[in-house]
């Protein structure tokens, strides 16, 4: 599973890689999570707002700091 955190760094990219780890964990799921900040590989993606997180080259969560739980419900739908 391909997962990317998308965001400059602020504390809202911060709490959306922290709620993902999480999610992954309650899951079972085994997957590096990727953190995507340079503006130029963000705008190559696609994405336009922060933070927001991409699972295989889905958006899954875009412009917000989603809880543990909405991330979980989101790749629950991917499994």
């Amino acid at each position: 599973m391909d997962v990317k955190v998308i965001g400059a760094g602020c504390p809202d990219c911060d709490k959306l890689k922290a709620s993902t780890e999480a999610a992954l964990k309650e899951l079972g799921i085994n997957a590096e999570i990727q953190r995507i900040t340079a503006l130029k590989d963000i705008v190559l993606l696609g994405v336009m707002t922060a933070p927001s997180l991409l699972v295989d080259g889905k958006l899954l969560i875009s412009g917000q700091a989603a809880s543990k739980e909405e991330v979980k419900k989101q790749l629950e739908k991917l499994l």
